[in-house]
């Protein structure tokens, strides 16, 4: 909702809602994985690693061949897949 409220060019409000929103997006999927189990285990687990690694460069914007949108994109993909194949899967609440 941060990401959101406060667009890019607001500065430190944006970026400290996105990496809110990115660190514990990366922290979810690796608990979720975990917790449901079967081939949701690793694949949270390696698709909340990547999230979490691709964070890493870009908070201090390490320059890769990807460019800062393409690691931003790292950070947010593997997330949004992860949470769209758990949904998928008919894992009930509860």
């Amino acid at each position: 909702m941060g990401v959101g409220i406060f667009p890019e060019d607001y500065g430190m409000p944006h970026g400290i809602s996105a990496f809110i929103t990115f660190l514990f997006g990366g922290i979810a999927v690796i608990i979720m994985g975990i917790r449901r189990g079967g081939v949701y285990k690793p694949l949270g687990i390696a698709m909340g690693i990547i999230a979490l690694a691709a964070l890493a460069l870009f908070v201090p914007r390490v320059q890769t061949p990807l460019g800062i949108g393409g690691v931003e994109r790292l950070i947010a993909y593997p997330i949004l897949i992860f949470f769209i194949l758990y949904g998928l899967s008919g894992e009930k609440a509860g």
